[in-house]
């Protein structure tokens, strides 16, 4: 069986990450697998492990920005894709083929309520088309991989998807961000909170919540690590810029590279998360895999990932966020206790599993 993987429109952290750590663990033998051939930029193609198995492809219209991509993948590689017995579409492109598997790695396309934070904007028209786009492509798609069950039930309603079609396989934690057992818990100096500033991320919330808190002399450093969308940036600045009394206490670091990443867990002492929408919270888990005590958004399918092991805040509420932070500021039994377990939860949470069941799931749709 010959796999082709067309990952064009691949460009951020967590799909070139989803896309290396699922490849590198594949074994070819195991499931009649011959060849695993990949479509994608230069950039992305870089950062695939070397493998027998595996040929990196690229062509110039990949490089040619979205127009380019789009006459690629509407009339370049339809021709191409008949020479693959099976269609891998990990950023959920639609592209014609017998036997496609598409995924979603983004449920913002999918929760109205959530796109609509945007307003009147060019991306909220993004998002339109990528839902339009993808519920085509989910449609005449064999089968479809989603990360979560609460991914899995928002986009087979939105779009009224079978859901005998789909296939929940979550992502994996890297094992660089593996609990060394060493974190000591008897103090919290630096508070941080990792993802991309963005309207449903609620950085703004956090930086309130945390006011509130050093106004009643608790004594933390926030860190707010990640990309930005430049009106949410703009928005956070701006609530930032009304509390220079406590501005040598925030600290906002961008283009941080990924292998950087477990430093950074290592030398924090509690993680926050306050997203409204996420179709897994991959930096949640590796959050947990460091064994931070984490305060978490309870809304889309963080409770999902986090279980039991952490404290949960509505996070459009600023007094709710600040109640679970403090609640850990206040407690070292709880934050080592919430630690560890988060720890031992985030073993389940494999690349090596994930990459099993996402060739045993393509597998199974070509012979089916």
């Amino acid at each position: 069986m010959n796999i082709a993987i067309e990952a064009s429109n691949i460009g951020s952290g967590g799909g070139i990450t989803h896309l290396r750590e699922v490849i590198g663990f594949v074994q070819p033998g195991s499931l009649g697998i011959k060849r695993v051939e990949v479509w994608a930029t230069k950039e992305v193609l870089n950062s695939l492990p070397d493998r027998v198995y595996l040929k990196k492809n690229n062509h110039s219209l990949i490089e040619k920005g979205i127009f380019g991509r789009l006459i690629w993948r509407t009339f370049i590689f339809p021709g191409l894709a008949r020479n693959y017995d099976v269609l891998f579409l990990p950023a959920g492109n639609l592209v014609v083929h017998k036997c496609s598997i598409s995924m979603s790695q983004n449920l913002l396309p999918f929760e109205r309520s959530e796109s609509s934070r945007y307003g009147l904007s060019l991306m909220r028209l993004r998002l339109a088309l990528i839902r339009w786009s993808q519920k085509r492509s989910f449609r005449q798609a064999k089968g479809v991989i989603l990360l979560s069950e609460y991914a899995r039930d928002r986009v087979c309603k939105t779009i009224n998807l079978p859901i005998q079609k789909t296939r929940v396989i979550s992502h994996g934690v890297h094992t660089r961000f593996n609990f060394a057992g060493t974190r000591n818990y008897n103090r919290v100096n630096k508070i941080v909170y990792v993802s991309t500033i963005d309207v449903y991320k609620h950085q703004w919330q956090v930086v309130k919540a945390c006011v509130l808190l050093w106004d009643q002399g608790f004594d933390f450093n926030l860190d707010l690590v990640g990309g930005n969308y430049p009106p949410s940036l703009k928005k956070l600045l701006n609530v930032v810029q009304k509390y220079p009394q406590y501005a040598g206490k925030i600290q906002i670091i961008d283009n941080l590279k990924y292998e950087k990443l477990p430093e950074v867990y290592q030398e924090s002492d509690l993680f926050v998360y306050a997203s409204t929408c996420e179709t897994f919270g991959l930096t949640v888990l590796e959050a947990m895999a460091s064994g931070l005590p984490i305060a978490c958004s309870e809304k889309s399918s963080m409770k999902e990932i986090l279980s039991g092991c952490g404290l949960y805040f509505d996070p459009l509420d600023v007094k709710s966020i600040a109640g679970s932070i403090q609640k850990l500021l206040k407690n070292e039994p709880l934050r080592q206790e919430l630690g560890l377990a988060a720890a031992e939860r985030a073993k389940q949470f494999t690349w090596q599993r994930s990459s099993h069941e996402t060739f045993q799931f393509l597998s199974e749709c070509a012979v089916s």
